[in-house]
């Protein structure tokens, strides 16, 4: 619901493309910003079917198409062909460390099992339009990584927010606006986001 709140839909939007797209909150939340067509991809069935049901029953079956399948087989999809493209992938590196006891369903989620930031970003820069955007929701320790793999890929940030869970915590989620090149213009740094304040939401 952050990313899908960040998101910016100009008019001249068509088509809009959700990478991973869990149980479809994405897609779902953007009808409420676009009368654009939205595409979800989604690798475990299970999920997908989630998701498709999700989407039935909000009856928006004629805006949303779901995909089951890997975002690294999207070769058949024309090349640039979208106008934004989102994604909230795994975040964290998979290591001799990594606490993979889950559920297969969470192990694919937080840990990069099936896509790496840098497959991810692959895959935005050949299927965006030059001159689109790309919305990410990240993990802010991940930063520099980003930052290096996204000029790789002439991929330029645009906006960021950081989200902390409250004014006493370090931020846990980054917030980016993408533009892929050419892009004009420095990056903007926007106030940050407060989950909580005190034990209660925050207003925002």
């Amino acid at each position: 619901l952050l990313l899908a709140d960040y998101i910016r839909i100009r008019k001249d939007v068509k088509n809009i493309l959700d990478l991973g797209t869990g149980n479809g909150v994405i897609p779902i939340y953007l009808t409420l910003k676009t009368e654009a067509k939205i595409t979800g991809i989604e690798v475990q069935e299970d999920v997908y079917k989630m998701a498709l049901a999700n989407v039935l029953e909000n009856k928006l079956k004629a805006q949303i198409t779901l995909v089951l399948g890997d975002l690294h087989q999207l070769n058949c999809y024309p090349l640039k062909s979208y106008d934004l493209i989102s994604a909230n992938p795994p975040y964290f590196k998979v290591t001799k460390k990594s606490n993979l006891n889950l559920s297969p369903y969470k192990q694919i989620a937080k840990h990069e099992l099936m896509v790496t930031l840098e497959s991810l970003l692959k895959t935005v820069s050949k299927l965006l339009k030059n001159g689109g955007y790309f919305y990410l929701i990240y993990f802010p320790e991940r930063l520099k990584e980003c930052f290096n793999l996204l000029e790789k890929y002439q991929l330029e940030p645009k906006r960021m927010r950081l989200v902390y869970p409250n004014q006493a915590k370090k931020a846990n989620h980054v917030l980016l606006e993408i533009k892929k090149s050419p892009a004009k213009g420095g990056l903007i740094i926007e106030a940050p986001l407060y989950i909580y304040q005190g034990d209660k939401w925050s207003d925002e």
